[in-house]
């Protein structure tokens, strides 16, 4: 969809592009694997995976800040609806293509179920909410 956007109206869409890297480059900054818990506990898991220690830490996962990721995403998953609704709301008025564009909605229907599980894992019941609701809006087909 961006390819799309960038070659029919790059100025239309240039600053909402923009923030939407920016938003995925928050989400990579604090997503689980980047917390310092979690480093440090790949640091210690790794001689006992290897068995060269006799130590046994055991991980607690309610620790990791994952209110951050969750929020980024939801805010990530907002965006790419709006920026859709937007392009096929102008595809809508133009209406010069000779061909109908096939939306295919299913990846983001897979990331918002990935969506849910981590919220419901880490028992953030207001992003499991917003999950349900990205959910229900992909699996509409847009109007024709």
């Amino acid at each position: 969809m961006e390819k799309l956007m960038r070659a029919s109206q790059p100025q239309r869409w240039r600053k909402i592009l923009q923030l939407r890297a920016r938003i995925n480059g928050y989400c990579r900054r604090v997503k689980p694997s980047e917390q310092p818990f979690q480093k440090v506990h790949d640091m210690v898991g790794n001689p006992q995976r290897r068995k060269t220690t006799t130590s046994n830490v055991k991980f607690d996962n309610s620790v990791l800040q994952t209110k951050g990721i969750l929020q980024a995403t939801a805010l990530s998953f907002r965006l790419d609806i709006a920026m859709l609704s937007d392009f096929l709301t102008l595809l809508h008025e133009v209406r010069t293509f000779k061909i109908k564009p096939l939306v295919n909605l299913q990846k983001i229907r897979n990331e918002c179920s990935s969506f849910i599980d981590e919220a419901e894992r880490h028992k953030r019941p207001a992003q499991q909410l917003k999950g349900y609701g990205f959910t229900r809006y992909s699996s509409h087909t847009p109007a024709q």
